[in-house]
């Protein structure tokens, strides 16, 4: 029998898409020492309210250019200022989020 184990952890949000057809998505980044890693995409899966206001949020935090290295399937994506965090939800055990999704915007910090 396989079963999937959830965890929830605080990512930076260092950019976004929103491509016709397709769910909008967080591109996420976790904190090291002294830099950001880049570890995935998530969806927002928050109250239309806040998803409002989060887009919102980041069209003001766009930027020309990336924070880290992003993967090669992400060109299309839009940078924004690193100063945003999210929780997210994702699969426990993956070192690149998967099946990631928003549960809460956090304050900028």
């Amino acid at each position: 029998m396989k079963t999937k184990a959830y965890i929830t952890g605080e990512f930076v949000v260092i950019g976004y898409e929103r491509k016709r057809g397709a769910a909008p998505s967080l591109l996420l980044a976790e904190e090291t020492d002294a830099s950001l890693r880049y570890v995935g995409r998530a969806i927002p899966a928050i109250p239309q309210a806040q998803r409002d206001e989060l887009w919102q949020a980041l069209e003001f935090l766009h930027t020309s250019h990336f924070a880290t290295p992003i993967a090669a399937g992400d060109k299309g994506a839009a940078p924004v200022h690193p100063v945003l965090k999210v929780m997210v939800r994702h699969l426990r055990g993956e070192e690149k989020l998967r099946h990631a999704t928003v549960t809460e915007v956090l304050a900028p910090h």
